[in-house]
């Protein structure tokens, strides 16, 4: 929820690049201090090649104003990016296997849920089954794998 933690993390690091940030479901307690932190991220002149937002639902007007703002400056980040290279992901995996989120020499990050019916059925539904459709992520490394 604070963006904090990970201004820091990546400072202390020397992080300059991310290949990618992902919000793995939109309640508040997850995403509240993303947007803080990518705009610090960009301020600084460091890099996030994707974004990917999980959206399961609608949100309310006058509820979960953190995801409501995280949208919006993630559209304008679209339609004119922090940097060259960037880009808003919104995926959902289908039947034919793992989306790849994001690889490198000898790693890579793969959506394993939700599918994409699942996310579909939870706008329809209004998105009363907050968590029925959060990211999870398989991490592989030289061929270990966790999933986060």
């Amino acid at each position: 929820k604070d963006a904090y933690v990970a201004e820091r993390f990546v400072a202390n690091h020397g992080i300059t690049s991310l290949a990618a940030v992902v919000a793995s479901h939109p309640d508040e307690d997850h995403i509240a201090g993303l947007l803080p932190f990518l705009e610090t991220h960009f301020d600084a002149k460091r890099r996030v090649e994707r974004l990917v937002l999980f959206p399961d639902r609608v949100p309310k007007r006058g509820h979960n104003e953190a995801l409501r703002e995280l949208v919006r400056k993630a559209l304008a980040w679209e339609r004119k990016p922090p940097h060259d290279g960037f880009a808003l992901k919104a995926p959902h995996r289908d039947q034919e296997g793992p989306l790849v989120i994001a690889s490198g020499g000898g790693w890579s990050v793969d959506l394993v849920l939700p599918f994409v019916g699942a996310v579909a059925e939870s706008l329809l539904e209004g998105g009363d089954q907050p968590n029925g459709c959060s990211a999870v992520l398989r991490v592989t490394r030289e061929g270990t794998s966790i999933l986060i």
